[in-house]
């Protein structure tokens, strides 16, 4: 990730409700079930509602209105089968209308502790639109609310029917039964909203622990059992450090926070290190830093995931500023990696990623080193060809990822680097600080579109192994441009990791709801990682 600043954010996750009805036009008996249109490719269960609460053919099963908010079954106007549910805000003043399934044990839904759940439904707004979502509630055995976890807000429409944005969590421990909410938020009194064909499934994480060591061939990746190994996971930032002047500190990965990310369903954490901190000599050398990394890679590897150690931070003069540079330097990055390659030669479950997002410099100098320029500071470059080659060197046969030209948006134009067990590194922001309206001159349909970049890499990867090693979206609340990475990828086999797991140093990028781990218990996904949650192997 490009540019890195220190972000506080906090966030509310209050649950809103959705609503209502009118006299509206009824859609053709063709039209498709939201929640099966956007699945996925892995398998869920069938829907975990009952016939009359997911599709109010004979009133509105075991619904509720919550406080401010009635409903009421509507036979005239529906999205498919024979009703609807109305929702109206019912209070004297503008807010949110909130209904869900239950309560009590015949109507909340039984939830098992660690099992992923996600929900949907259709809507559309009687008069006005307004923000939507699905939630899921938590409760314990007592029906008493653990968490809920909120979606991702989109409006809805008077001109006809949207599926609301899939909401998903995983089952805390102590969850015995899970409800799905609809909220609206903003509604006002006596204001209706029109909801139908509402789902609610789950699933089981069945990702199976990576076997080392890890080859490729052709232009794919195993493990030592001869399986296909496709990655998906995240980028667990904190060890790489910042500079000593931006009052920023370590957040190093703890057992609760890697436990979390396997219980997901990640097979990959990739790991992203400060070579200022591991060579002596740079003025901010940490001789405790090798430990750290050390333990930071046994909490990854020693359950089964593959540790993806990136060679983030650097500098291109003794005791310059350690930040992200145009490329790696010599003989520096060249020392790091003969370093780093020894000590962790010998676990299988370790992968290399050489340089994060080089930049202007030529496609010469990323893959064979020179001299270049860049901010003033004339230095020596390291390319990619010269650190696989100290690599190998060491005796690390471990795979290696190579990030491509052009802060990763790009292949290289003369081909793959000369070795063997490389994959290549494909990174896409399309709005790498800010999103819309604050997002350069990028039109919502250029912001949201995810493959921009990945298309670039259509070709290169017909021969060599690509993976999407950094993606994000610099507004957790919001899933679209992380379902469009996640959607493309999938269907090219190929593997992905979102930036970034929980580091409050660049919350705007936080994939966890919670400002990164504060009051964090659960580890849920915001609703920009809900598309990573729902597409882990079930």
């Amino acid at each position: 990730m490009a540019k890195h600043r220190r972000v506080t954010t906090h966030r509310r996750r209050s649950v809103l409700v959705v609503l209502a009805a009118a006299a509206l036009v009824v859609p053709a008996a063709s039209q498709l079930s939201p929640a099966r249109a956007a699945d996925p490719a892995a398998p869920w269960s069938p829907n975990l509602l009952s016939t009359s609460t997911q599709s109010f053919d004979y009133g509105l099963g075991t619904w509720r209105a919550l406080p401010g908010t009635t409903i009421s079954f509507n036979k005239f106007v529906k999205y498919a089968g024979k009703g609807a549910m109305n929702v109206v805000r019912a209070a004297t003043t503008p807010g949110i209308a909130i209904a869900e399934t239950g309560p009590g044990t015949t109507g909340y839904t039984t939830a098992v502790p660690g099992h992923r759940y996600r929900g949907s439904f259709m809507v559309r707004a009687a008069g006005v639109a307004r923000p939507v979502a699905a939630s899921l509630t938590f409760l314990d055995v007592n029906e008493k609310i653990i968490e809920t976890v909120q979606g991702h807000y989109v409006d809805d429409r008077v001109a006809g029917w949207d599926a609301a944005k899939h909401v998903a969590a995983v089952a805390p421990a102590s969850a015995r039964y899970v409800a799905l909410r609809i909220g609206i938020k903003g509604a006002f009194p006596q204001e209706r909203h029109i909801v139908d064909s509402a789902y609610l499934s789950t699933a089981t994480v069945s990702q199976l622990n990576v076997v080392g060591p890890l080859h490729t061939s052709g232009n794919k990746i195993f493990d030592a059992t001869g399986r296909q190994i496709i990655f998906r996971g995240f980028s667990r930032a904190g060890l790489e450090g910042q500079t000593r002047d931006d009052g920023s500190t370590e957040d190093l990965p703890t057992t609760e926070d890697i436990s979390a990310a396997q219980r997901w369903g990640t097979n990959m954490i990739r790991l992203p290190l400060g070579e200022q901190k591991w060579l002596p000599g740079t003025c901010y050398t940490d001789s405790a830093y090798k430990t750290k990394v050390a333990n930071a890679v046994n909490l990854v590897t020693s359950r089964g995931m593959v540790a993806l150690l990136d060679l983030h931070f650097n500098q291109v003069k003794p005791c310059g500023l350690a930040a992200q540079q145009a490329m790696a330097t010599s003989p520096m990055s060249l020392t790091f990696w003969q370093q780093v390659a020894a000590i962790y030669k010998d676990n299988p479950l370790v992968a290399f990623d050489l340089y994060n997002e080089p930049h202007d410099v030529t496609e010469a100098l990323w893959r064979n080193g020179g001299t270049t320029t860049f901010k003033g500071n004339t230095f020596t470059v390291a390319g990619m060809q010269q650190m696989y080659n100290t690599v190998r060197q060491a005796g690390a046969t471990n795979l290696v990822i190579v990030t491509g030209p052009t802060w990763g948006n790009s292949p290289p134009k003369n081909g793959p680097i000369s070795g063997n067990n490389i994959a290549y590194g494909i990174h896409s922001y399309s709005c790498p600080q800010q999103p819309p309206p604050n997002c350069g001159t990028k039109t919502p349909q250029q912001a949201y579109n995810g493959t921009v970049f990945l298309k670039n890499w259509l070709n290169f990867a017909k021969t060599s192994p690509v993976l999407v090693t950094e993606f994000g979206w610099p507004n957790p609340e919001d899933g679209r441009y992380s379902q469009s990475v996640i959607s493309y990828a999938e269907a090219q086999g190929w593997g992905w990791v979102q930036f970034t797991w929980g580091d409050s140093t660049v919350g705007r990028f936080d994939v966890l709801a919670g400002n990164g781990f504060l009051n964090q218990t659960n580890y849920q996904p915001a609703p920009v990682a809900m598309p990573a949650l729902i597409a882990m192997p079930a």
